[in-house]
């Protein structure tokens, strides 16, 4: 039995996974496509924010990943 705050969890990507591919995705769009805006950037750390508890929710952080990118998107 495991408890709902456990990092490595049998979902295809943990909480660390998810943490290094939402870096390296919010590195990509903001040095890579040019968003220089700190209000935009909060936004877009936010939207990875709600999409790691959407991942927890549903224990599949590779659905918050694209949930988060697609909040990105909407919010850009």
């Amino acid at each position: 039995m495991t408890s709902g705050l456990d990092v490595f969890s049998h979902s295809m990507m943990g909480l660390y996974g998810y943490i290094f591919i939402s870096a390296v995705y919010i590195m990509i769009i903001r040095f890579g496509l040019g968003i220089h805006k700190s209000f935009e950037q909060y936004l877009l750390i936010s939207a990875f924010v709600i999409g790691a508890g959407i991942g927890w929710y549903f224990d599949s952080y590779m659905l918050g990943f694209v949930m988060a990118a697609l909040f990105s998107l909407i919010f850009w």
